[in-house]
């Protein structure tokens, strides 16, 4: 064999493996890629699966499947048309016509648990030096007392281990050792403790009475303060900051997240999630061909109650730009509440918009009566209080709109892009220039110096202001909203009043924080 490095002759891989880890500091799985794969990774088999399989060993190579299609590799498959699916269930049915199958037969199902048992204990060493082989074997001290020597011998060993040594948790207190503080927090609390920790719980009511508290881990009667539902909980889970399964149905991100997945594919592209291009992070929807990754934020597993960082997506951002993917970020509440919008928005940046017209087919109105419900119902973020707007008109239907303002943080003589948005399912070519040279034309005639814009990076990639001659002059901190866990809020909406602080009227109100990302910051010099 010889080295794909310096071709240096080797009787076998073992020689070749050494020589690449020691002269090109090549190891393991990499060398085994680059002398037997080409130095390419080889690729799940599952359907459209792009993953990376297991690495087994230079012996064994890699597995045919990922960890997630690890089962999978029969479907689709009959016994009619496949042997090994044949043999497979021959040899189970004979099996189970016997009783020796160890899925139906109680006595192979205990000799099939002594074999694992049995390998595992393998693997310990023995706990007792006067008995080496005491740990293998399976269940062997089961039904045993003090009477047998191997079970007297391992209590003589603690009894003269702590006379020696002295007990395990001697001079350690709560606070220094973190197993006396698990100890200490598992014992019986007193009435007022419980009162205590009850108190500091906002989701749920306690419905029996406190003296009938039997320990930090036994189940109480607790109804949700939001929906009224009997549930069975421990003081453990509640201290855990536990949800209430009805208002927070278990796994709902992730059915929005396989609904996503499942749209894309419904328009012929190949759509997966993957943890390859930005590990350890994940990509829940990503589009190999078009470089388009979608992120799906939940808003209780995203917010701050959650523990999820402020920076979480903004990291996630940058990362994908780092490798030229442009990702979009979906909050819950918006594929809910906005699904047209958020498919149209996702639709367009496949190229797949369902109508197209030339800006050229459109005339412009200036101040249209209804461009202010137009913009509501065609932005992701809604409509925001603007002076004018400008207005793309195709067969006297809106189909693409701007709004201006002066803005709240700048100086003289700057007017403001508020809103820029199109019809759903519409791709206006040209539209961005067409309505933005308007734009401009209109503040050059009202002594304006200068247009500025924001773009909120967790839409993706953005550069038809750039395009236009706009200019990228900053970036704002990371924008937030508040949350209740079924919908979101403008920041503003909960603000320090009457001698509280937005921490206390954000509690009071019973709604946390959720971050997103950036905004990129954009200026026109007239």
């Amino acid at each position: 064999m010889k080295c794909p490095e310096c071709k240096k002759e080797f009787k076998n891989y073992n020689g070749l493996a050494t020589h690449l880890a020691r002269s090109h500091k090549i190891y393991k799985e990499d060398a085994y890629v680059l002398v037997f794969k080409a130095g390419k990774k080889p690729i799940c088999d599952y359907k459209d699966c792009q993953n990376i399989p297991k690495f087994r060993g230079a012996s064994r190579g890699y597995q045919r499947f990922c960890t997630s299609h690890r089962g999978k590799w029969q479907e689709g498959l009959t016994s009619a048309t496949d042997d090994r699916v044949k043999s497979r269930g021959k040899k189970i049915s004979e099996a189970q016509l016997l009783g020796k199958h160890w899925s139906s037969n109680k006595e192979t199902k205990d000799l099939v648990a002594d074999k694992i048992g049995y390998a595992r204990s393998l693997t310990k060493k023995a706990k007792v030096k006067k008995y080496p082989g005491l740990s293998k074997g399976y269940g062997w001290s089961k039904g045993l007392d003090k009477s047998d020597p191997r079970v007297r011998a391992i209590g003589d060993s603690v009894k003269s281990s702590i006379e020696k040594n002295g007990s395990w948790n001697k001079g350690l207190t709560k606070e220094s050792d973190w197993r006396i503080a698990k100890l200490a927090k598992s014992k019986l609390l007193s009435r007022n403790e419980v009162l205590e920790r009850l108190a500091q719980n906002k989701d749920f009511n306690l419905e029996q009475k406190v003296s009938e508290y039997q320990g930090y881990q036994t189940h109480m009667n607790f109804t949700c303060k939001t929906c009224g539902t009997f549930q069975r909980k421990t003081l453990k889970s509640i201290d855990e900051k536990s949800r209430c399964y009805v208002c927070f149905p278990y796994g709902f991100t992730s059915k929005i997240e396989e609904e996503v997945r499942e749209y894309i594919k419904s328009l012929g592209q190949n759509c997966f999630s993957t943890r390859q291009e930005i590990s350890p992070f994940e990509i829940d929807a990503f589009v190999p061909a078009l470089k388009l990754g979608i992120e799906v934020n939940g808003l209780y597993w995203h917010s701050e109650k959650a523990g999820k960082d402020k920076k979480a997506h903004q990291i996630k951002t940058e990362l994908c730009k780092e490798k030229e993917i442009s990702l979009f970020h979906i909050f819950e509440d918006e594929w809910i509440n906005k699904p047209d919008i958020v498919k149209s928005i996702i639709t367009h940046k496949l190229g797949l918009s369902k109508f197209r017209i030339s800006a050229r087919e459109c005339s412009i109105i200036f101040n249209h009566g209804d461009a202010n419900e137009f913009i509501a119902g065609s932005h992701l973020d809604g409509n925001v209080r603007s002076s004018q707007t400008i207005s793309l008109v195709f067969n006297d239907e809106i189909v693409g709109c701007l709004s201006m303002r002066k803005p709240l943080h700048a100086n003289h003589g700057t007017l403001e892009l508020a809103r820029l948005c199109f019809r759903t399912n519409t791709s206006v070519a040209g539209g961005s220039t067409r309505l933005l040279k308007y734009m401009k034309d209109f503040a050059k005639s009202s002594g304006y110096k200068r247009i500025m814009t924001y773009a909120d990076q967790r839409l993706g990639h953005n550069n038809h202001y750039q395009k236009s001659g706009f200019q990228f002059v900053g970036e704002t901190p990371i924008r937030f909203w508040w949350t209740d866990f079924s919908q979101r809020y403008n920041r503003f909406q909960f603000r320090a009043k009457d001698g509280k602080s937005q921490k206390e009227v954000a509690e009071k109100a019973g709604v946390t924080r959720i971050w997103g990302c950036k905004n990129s910051k954009y200026m026109l010099q007239l």
